[in-house]
């Protein structure tokens, strides 16, 4: 069976770039045609999107509502999907899987084209099958494999299965993550931090393991961290792992826990390498984090776009999304590229389809190739993780307290 598988303020903020959204969607590859139903049919498209905006994940559940909805406002001021307004009905879910559950019932009653549930990979595992079974196109904001984030093996790979997803798959990061450590000749033995709480974290550790051997590098124990890990907890999984005197530190949580992580061993006299995968990477802007300065991390590109130098359509757009969200939020969020993203294909397969129907939708994503806000997004029927892995960079704090291309790059 085929295996669905595999983050200037003050000049930022005054820069208020008007963003062109006709000329973005053209540039995505979105489109006026497939109208639904007569030209005086008005109705609106409806996305549910189940989100964690309280509770351990809710930092990046906020993200994600927020890129929805501006996302959607920009769809509509550009004339909606198909011709029709797009419209959000959003659900807090706590970060808890029995109150996702409830909320996707209550979801799946209602007249949606599509649904997005966000970040928290156990209330992801918990609807999953509902929301196969009920053939609603879903597209997960969760960071662990999609065929991770089912109930007992219980999706149906290919053309039967209404489930798609966007964020970096592990397999992707820990391919750069080991990478990056291989470049760096004081790192023999590695200590790994990941999340516990859904497929991710084994996964993630898993996989570096697997590319790190390849390179001689040598694991030891890995600590398994909770979202709602207090300070007391992550101190003690810090102490843990640098008992065993690694040489470097791959830390895989939620953007708080990574950077008091980070902290916590530098007051433990750890002068070693840090190397954050993509879930760990949040705002591109963070508060005076002394202990940040070097630290390493996978991230999509489009994080770092103001390093780049625009050169196509995409990048241009990628641009224009970067400088309205900043104007908006004051920051930006590497999550904020998933959730727009979705947004986008959701809209996208409605004027492709010329409908709603959920089987109409569904063949729409798996057949979309778009140059998306996050990066290349590449659907298939037997593969619905849609982000490739050419949408991640290497990324490096620097003492201007944001993340800069590790590199240099501009291009």
């Amino acid at each position: 069976m085929p295996r669905l598988g595999n983050g200037r303020n003050d000049e930022l903020k005054s820069n208020r770039v008007s963003v062109l959204a006709t000329a973005a969607m053209l540039a995505f590859g979105l489109t006026a045609c497939g109208v639904i139903g007569s030209a005086a049919d008005d109705s609106p498209i409806v996305i549910g999107a189940d989100l964690e905006l309280t509770g351990p994940y809710a930092a990046v559940g906020k993200v994600y509502q927020n890129a929805l909805q501006l996302e959607v406002a920009q769809l509509n001021a550009a004339g909606g999907a198909g011709g029709h307004p797009v419209q959000l009905v959003i659900r807090d879910n706590h970060s808890q899987a029995q109150t996702a559950t409830s909320d996707i019932a209550s979801l799946t009653q209602q007249d949606v084209a599509a649904i997005v549930t966000g970040a928290c990979g156990e209330c992801s595992a918990a609807v999953m099958k509902t929301l196969n079974a009920k053939q609603i196109p879903t597209i997960s904001l969760a960071p662990a494999d999609l065929a991770d984030l089912t109930t007992q093996g219980t999706l149906v790979s290919g053309s039967s299965s209404y489930l798609f997803k966007l964020n970096p798959n592990p397999a992707d990061n820990a391919a750069v993550l080991s990478a990056q450590m291989q470049t760096d000749t004081n790192a023999h033995k590695y200590a790994i931090l990941a999340t516990s709480n859904d497929g991710y974290g084994p996964a993630l550790t898993k996989d570096v393991q697997t590319y790190a051997e390849k390179a001689q590098l040598e694991p030891v124990a890995p600590q398994q961290v909770a979202a709602s890990a207090n300070e007391t907890g992550l101190r003690q999984a810090v102490h843990d792992a640098l008992s065993q005197s690694p040489d470097a530190m791959v830390v895989s949580l939620l953007p708080a826990q990574a950077t008091q992580v980070v902290a916590l061993a530098r007051n433990e006299d750890y002068h070693g390498p840090f190397y954050f995968d993509a879930i760990a990477g949040g705002d591109l802007f963070l508060p005076s984090q002394g202990a940040m300065v070097g630290v390493k991390m996978v991230a999509p590109q489009s994080l770092v776009i103001d390093d780049i130098i625009a050169t196509s359509p995409a990048q241009t757009a990628r641009k224009q999304w970067f400088a309205a969200y900043t104007s908006k939020y004051g920051t930006f969020s590497a999550y904020s590229l998933y959730a727009a993203d979705a947004a986008r294909i959701i809209s996208s397969a409605v004027a492709n389809a010329g409908g709603t129907g959920h089987d109409q939708l569904r063949n729409a994503i798996e057949a979309t190739q778009l140059e998306g806000l996050s990066g290349p997004l590449r659907f298939t029927p037997d593969d619905h993780s849609g982000l490739t892995s050419q949408a991640l960079a290497d990324v490096k704090m620097t003492d201007d307290n944001r993340w800069h291309l590790a590199t240099g790059a501009n291009s």
